[in-house]
C-alpha cells in the first residue's frame, strides 16, 4: 500500500470513530441507509425495539455540518416532514437524493426517540465548493459568455484541472474573436484553501481581417483562391472576419494541397500579416505568397499485374493519359474505374494503387498502376440491417431497391447502382456532414467465425455444416431487423425462377419452409437436404418428408444442398399483420422461412443470421441419379411451374459435372431509418401564380397495411409505416391560385419495379377572362430501367371542369365550356433523364414524350415533346465556374375539338420570357383563347458571376409560338438576361430573377419585362 494510500485509510476510519463517538454523545444511532453502511437490517437505538414505520411522528428534522449550503435548501430535498410519520425507508431515500446532488462527500442519518416522537438529523460532509468566479479585465467579452466557456459556476464543485482548463478556453475564445495577444492568468482558484476563481484578463487588440490578397499566383484567379480559404473578411466589415491564426495556418495547408492535387507539386505557399494603422489599428491585411513552381504533366501510364485485360484496353478508359497535366481528381476517378472494372466482372477484392513517379526530367512524371487481381466472386447470402430508434421498415422496402440476387456474378456497380436507389428513397439516414449514407459492404464467409448457436454464443464449426441446426430465436429487442437469401441451386443452362415469400410466425417459433417449384432433383435431394426416400419405395421416389431436418445419409457422399433458404428473426419491425407474401425480385415459387440454417453474425456481438451450407465440389464416389427434366412439386398445395433443368449438387451455379469454381460473399447492407414524415409550413412567390401558401403533411414511408394495435404504435412511429410507400396531404391557398391535393404511391407495386399512384385534388385559378375550378383524381400504373434512366407512365386522369365569371358570354369558345365538363383522359409517358442536376444542369439531357386521348365531354387527342440538351463549353481548371449552354424545345399538338380550358398558352416564366403569363396566345375578341399547336424554344448561356458559384448569369432568347392550328402565324422572339442566385439554407432550386424583351411578337401579345421565380419553405 502506497504512503498516500495509507494516510486515507487512516483517515477514514478516524472519521468513522468520531461520528460513532458524537452519535453516542447525543445518545443517537446511525440510521439504516448511511454509505458506510455495511447491513440493510434497521439498527437499534438505546432503548432496543427495531426500527419500522410506525405511527410516532417526526418532531424535529436537523442538517449538521453544512458550511457553506442553507438548512432551508437542504430540507427542501427531503422527504422526511416535521409531523409526518416516521418512516426509515424515506429517510433512506432521503440519503440516496442528498447523495446524488453533488454537495456533499458523505451524507449519515442519525434518529434520536423521544416520548413526543422521533428527532432525525442528517449529518453531511460538504464538498469543495466554487462560492465565486470573477473575471477581471474582460472589455469586449461578457461574463455570461465566459461563463458559459468555461463551464464553471458558483455552487460547483472545486477542481483545480477545471479552472486551468477554463483558462485555456478563455485564451481560444479571445483568438477565435481576433485577440490573438491576448492573455490570462489564474489568481484565485488552484490553491487548496481557494474558495473560488478569479481570471485576470488581458485582452489586448482585436484584430480583424481587412483584405485577403495573394500573389503569384498564376494557375486560378484571387477570387477562386479565396472560396479555399477561411480567413476573409466580415460581412460588410462588421459581422465576423476576425483573425484566427490557427484558422490562417490551415489556410496555407488548404492552399498548398490544392496546388498539389493539380500537378504542381513543388509549390509553396507563405503568408503575410500586415497591419493597417490607417484603419485605426485594429484591422489586418493578409497576403499569401505562392509559388506555383512547374506543373507536371504525365509522360506515361503502365499497369502492372493485369492478366485478365490488357493494358492496351484498360489505357482507353481512364481520363488522365500520357500527355495531360497532371490532376488528383481524375487519377483517384482512373482508379475507381480500374475497380469498377474488374468489380463488374466479380473481381470485387481487386486492388488497384495509383504510384506516380517522379523522373529526373523536371515536370514529367510516370503513372503506374498496381493491380492485384484477386479472385471471380459471385453474391452469396444478402443481410439486410435496418437500424433506429424502433425500426418499422419492412426488409422487402430494402430488396426491392437492389439489383443484384444471390447466384449471380457480384458486380460493383450494381451494388453501388443499389446505394444510390436507396438513398434517393429517401427513408434512410443520410449525413453528408459526417458522412452516413446507406451502405452496401461485402465478405468472405471462410474470414468470419461462424457460430452455429441462436444466442451467438456455444460452439463454433468450420467447414462442413452439423447434422441439425438450431434456428435462432427472437431477440427481445427487435430493434435490428436483417433478411438472408440463399443462391438457387440450378445449372446456367436452363435457370427456373423461385418465387420467395416471407411468412412472420410467432416468437419462438421456427418457421417451414415449402418450394412450390424447383428444378429435377436426385431421389436422395429433398426441400431442405438430402434425405433417405420411405423405406420400401422403388427408385425413382423422392423423400417422403419434404420438410425434415438437415441430414446426410451415409450412402450419400455428397454435401445436402438447400435449394433456397430466406429468414427473418421475429422483431418489433416484423409485425404479425405482415404475414402476407412478400415477393423477392427475380424470384419465382414459393419459399417461407427454412427451419435447419446454420447462424452467423452479421457485424454485431449477439445478432445472428441465418446461413446455408457451405457449398462443395462433388466428392469421389458413386454419382446421383438424376430424374427426367420436368418439374417436381414438393408441396401438393402449390401448382407447379412450366420448365425444368438439373441441380448439380456441388455446385449451385458452375457447368453440370465440373468442381465449384466461383465462391461466394456475403453482401450486408446497413440502414439506419431516418425521419420520413414532414409537416410544413411555407409560402411561395412567382410572377405566374402571385403568392401561393403551402400546408404540407409528407410520408415517405407509408403502409396502409401496418395498422395501429395501441397508442404505442403511434408513439413508436410504427402505425401506418414501413413499406415505402408515400401518402402526401397538400393545402396551398393562394391569391390567384388555390391547390389542394392528397395522394398515394406505391414505388414497388407487389414488390416489382412496377409503380402505383394514386391522387384527388381540388384546383381553382383565376385566369385573366374566366374562373376555373377542376375536381378529380389521377391513377397511374409506371416502370423505370434504372441502368439507362428510362421510365414509362400510363395515367388516367378524371376530372369535373367547372368554368364560371366568362368575360366574354358570348364567346363560342365560352358557350362550349361554361359550367361543368367532364373530362377522361388516357395517357402515357416515358422520360429518358440523364442531367446532373436538375436545377442547374451542366451536362446530360432531358427528354419526354408524352400522349393522351381525352374523352368526355369533349373528345381529342394530345400529344408532347420536351427535350434539352446540355453543353459544358469552359470551366476553370480546378473543373469549377462551369460555362454552359442549353438548347430546348417543347412542341405540342391537340385535337380540333379541345376545349379552351385545356389548349396550349404561351408567357410567362416557365413557358416564354418576355410575356405576361398567358399573354403570348391566339386572342379571338381580346379573349386569349390559347392554341392547338404550340412550338417554343429556348437558347440560353450559363456562366458564373462569384467564385464560389452561388452567382450567375443567364443570356437566353426564348422564341415560338402557339397557334391555332398547325402553322406559324405569330412568331415571338424575346432575348433577355438574368441572375440565378442559389442560397444553401433555402435547398438547392435557386432564384430567377429575368428581364426579357420581346424584339418580335404579335399585336395582341401582353408583355412583361421582368419575371422571377422565388420559392421558400421552412
Amino acid at each position: 500500500m502506497t504512503p498516500g494510500a495509507q494516510r486515507l485509510f487512516m483517515a477514514t476510519l478516524l472519521f468513522a470513530s468520531a461520528s460513532d463517538a458524537i452519535a453516542q454523545s447525543f445518545g443517537a444511532s446511525p440510521l439504516p441507509g448511511s454509505i458506510f453502511g455495511k447491513d440493510d437490517e434497521p439498527r437499534r437505538d438505546v432503548s432496543g425495539p427495531s426500527l419500522s414505520a410506525s405511527e410516532e411522528p417526526v418532531v424535529d428534522l436537523r442538517v449538521e455540518g453544512n458550511k457553506t449550503i442553507p438548512a432551508s435548501q437542504i430540507l427542501a430535498q427531503l422527504q422526511t416532514r416535521i409531523g409526518r410519520p416516521y418512516d426509515p425507508k424515506i429517510v433512506q431515500k432521503d440519503v440516496k437524493k442528498l447523495a446524488s446532488l453533488s454537495w456533499f462527500v458523505d451524507v449519515q442519518p442519525l434518529y434520536q426517540r423521544t416520548p413526543e416522537g422521533h428527532i432525525v438529523v442528517f449529518r453531511v460532509v460538504e464538498r469543495p465548493t466554487i462560492r465565486y468566479v470573477e473575471y477581471l479585465g474582460n472589455v469586449r467579452i461578457r461574463d455570461k459568455k465566459l461563463e458559459k466557456e468555461t463551464g464553471l459556476k458558483a455552487g460547483g464543485a472545486a477542481d483545480p484541472h477545471a479552472v486551468e482548463d477554463g483558462r485555456r478556453k478563455i485564451e481560444d475564445l479571445y483568438r477565435q474573436n481576433g485577440f490573438n495577444l491576448a492573455q490570462v492568468s489564474i489568481l484565485e482558484g488552484l490553491k487548496p484553501g481557494d474558495k473560488g476563481i478569479v481570471y485576470i484578463i488581458n485582452e489586448g487588440n482585436s484584430e480583424k481581417i481587412w483584405k485577403v490578397s495573394f500573389e503569384g499566383n498564376e494557375f486560378v484567379s484571387d477570387g477562386r483562391l479565396r472560396t479555399q480559404v477561411q480567413s476573409k473578411p466580415g460581412l460588410l466589415r462588421i459581422f465576423k472576419g476576425e483573425l484566427d491564426l490557427e484558422v490562417l495556418t490551415a489556410d496555407i495547408d488548404k492552399l498548398t494541397s490544392y496546388y498539389r492535387s493539380f500537378g504542381y507539386f513543388q509549390a509553396k505557399v507563405g503568408r503575410i500579416v500586415e497591419y493597417d494603422d490607417e484603419e485605426g489599428g485594429d484591422w489586418v491585411n493578409i497576403r499569401f505568397v505562392i509559388h506555383e513552381g512547374p506543373r507536371y504533366s504525365v509522360r506515361n501510364v503502365s499497369f502492372i499485374g493485369n492478366q485478365l485485360f490488357a493494358s492496351d484496353s484498360l489505357a482507353l478508359g481512364i481520363t488522365l493519359p500520357q500527355g495531360l497535366e497532371f490532376e488528383q481528381a481524375k487519377m483517384n476517378a482512373d482508379v475507381n474505374w480500374l475497380k469498377e472494372v474488374y468489380g463488374s466482372r466479380g473481381y470485387v477484392f481487386a486492388d488497384v494503387k495509383a504510384e506516380p513517379v517522379f523522373l529526373e526530367e523536371p515536370g514529367q512524371i510516370d503513372l503506374v498502376y498496381h493491380i492485384t487481381e484477386g479472385k471471380k466472386w459471385r453474391v452469396g447470402r444478402i443481410f439486410i440491417h435496418i437500424d433506429g430508434d424502433n425500426p418499422h421498415t419492412r426488409i422487402q422496402t430494402a430488396l426491392n431497391r437492389l439489383s443484384f440476387q444471390p447466384g449471380e456474378i457480384m458486380d460493383i456497380r450494381e451494388v453501388k447502382a443499389s446505394e444510390r436507389r436507396l438513398q434517393a428513397s429517401s427513408l434512410f439516414h443520410v449525413d453528408a456532414a459526417r458522412s452516413v449514407y446507406p451502405k452496401i459492404t461485402y465478405r468472405i464467409p471462410e474470414l468470419e467465425n461462424t457460430e452455429f448457436s441462436a444466442d451467438g454464443g456455444g460452439e463454433s464449426f468450420r467447414g462442413q455444416s452439423p447434422d441439425v441446426v438450431p434456428v435462432p430465436e427472437a431477440s427481445a429487442g427487435g430493434d435490428q431487423v436483417y433478411e438472408v437469401r440463399m443462391p438457387v441451386a440450378t445449372a446456367p443452362a436452363a435457370e427456373e425462377a423461385i418465387d420467395v415469400h416471407l411468412d412472420f410466425t410467432k416468437p419462438g417459433q421456427p418457421a417451414i419452409q415449402h418450394v412450390a417449384h424447383q428444378a429435377p432433383k436426385t431421389v436422395e435431394q429433398d426441400a431442405v437436404g438430402w434425405s433417405a426416400p420411405a423405406a420400401g419405395a422403388p427408385a425413382g421416389t423422392p423423400s417422403s418428408n419434404p420438410y425434415g431436418n438437415l441430414q446426410v445419409p451415409s450412402q450419400n457422399p455428397y454435401q445436402p444442398q438447400p435449394v433456397a433458404v430466406t429468414t427473418t428473426p421475429y422483431s418489433k419491425a416484423a409485425p404479425e399483420n405482415h404475414g402476407m407474401a412478400e415477393r423477392m425480385p427475380g424470384f419465382g415459387g414459393t419459399v417461407p422461412r427454412a427451419t435447419s440454417p446454420q447462424t452467423a453474425p452479421i457485424g454485431n456481438s449477439g445478432q445472428n443470421a441465418v446461413q446455408p451450407a457451405q457449398f462443395a465440389s462433388p466428392l469421389p464416389g458413386p454419382q446421383p441419379q438424376y430424374l427426367p427434366p420436368g418439374p417436381v412439386v414438393t408441396d401438393p398445395s402449390v401448382t407447379p411451374l412450366p420448365g425444368g433443368s438439373t441441380i448439380l449438387p456441388g455446385d449451385p451455379w458452375g457447368p453440370p459435372g465440373q468442381p465449384y469454381a466461383d465462391p461466394a460473399v456475403d453482401v450486408i447492407v446497413n440502414l439506419e431509418e431516418t425521419q420520413t414524415g414532414r409537416l410544413m409550413v411555407g409560402v411561395g412567390v412567382n410572377s405566374d401564380a402571385g403568392v401561393v401558401g403551402q400546408i404540407l403533411l409528407d410520408e415517405r414511408n407509408f403502409d396502409w397495411r401496418r395498422l395501429p394495435r395501441s397508442w404505442q404504435d403511434f408513439a413508436d412511429g410504427t402505425a401506418f409505416r414501413g413499406d415505402g410507400q408515400r401518402f402526401r396531404i397538400e393545402a396551398a391557398p393562394g391569391t390567384r391560385v388555390q391547390r389542394y391535393l392528397i395522394s398515394f404511391t406505391q414505388p414497388y407495386l407487389m414488390d416489382t419495379p412496377v409503380s402505383l399512384s394514386l391522387s384527388a385534388s381540388y384546383f381553382d385559378r383565376i385566369y385573366r377572362d374566366w374562373d376555373e375550378q377542376r375536381v378529380g383524381g389521377r391513377v397511374g400504373i409506371g416502370y423505370q430501367w434504372t441502368e439507362n434512366d428510362l421510365s414509362a407512365l400510363l395515367s388516367y386522369r378524371g376530372e369535373d371542369v367547372f368554368i364560371s365569371n366568362v368575360s366574354d358570354p358570348g364567346l363560342i369558345d365560352f358557350q362550349e365550356v361554361l359550367g361543368h365538363n367532364a373530362l377522361h383522359g388516357f395517357g402515357v409517358t416515358i422520360t429518358n433523364d440523364t442531367r446532373d442536376n436538375p436545377f442547374l444542369a451542366t451536362t446530360g439531357h432531358y427528354l419526354q414524350l408524352s400522349a393522351e386521348q381525352v374523352l368526355g365531354s369533349f373528345t381529342y387527342p394530345k400529344a408532347e415533346i420536351d427535350a434539352r440538351k446540355y453543353f459544358l463549353v469552359n470551366e476553370r481548371p480546378d473543373h469549377s465556374g462551369r460555362h454552359v449552354v442549353s438548347v430546348g424545345t417543347r412542341l405540342g399538338f391537340a385535337g380540333n375539338d379541345t376545349p379552351i380550358y385545356d389548349r396550349f398558352f404561351a408567357g410567362g416564366f416557365s413557358t416564354m420570357r418576355g410575356f405576361d403569363f398567358r399573354g403570348a396566345s391566339p386572342v379571338v375578341d381580346d379573349v386569349q383563347v390559347g392554341g392547338d399547336f404550340q412550338w417554343l424554344n429556348s437558347v440560353e448561356y450559363l456562366f458564373p458571376i462569384t467564385a464560389d458559384d452561388m452567382l450567375h448569369g443567364v443570356a437566353f432568347c426564348d422564341f415560338g409560338t402557339t397557334e391555332p392550328n398547325v402553322s406559324i402565324n405569330d412568331f415571338r422572339v424575346a432575348p433577355g438576361v438574368g441572375l440565378r442566385i442559389t442560397v444553401p439554407a433555402m435547398g438547392p432550386a435557386p432564384i430567377a430573377l429575368d428581364f426579357a424583351w420581346p424584339v418580335v411578337r404579335a399585336d395582341t401579345d401582353d408583355t412583361q419585362v421582368f419575371s422571377f421565380f422565388i420559392g421558400f419553405m421552412r
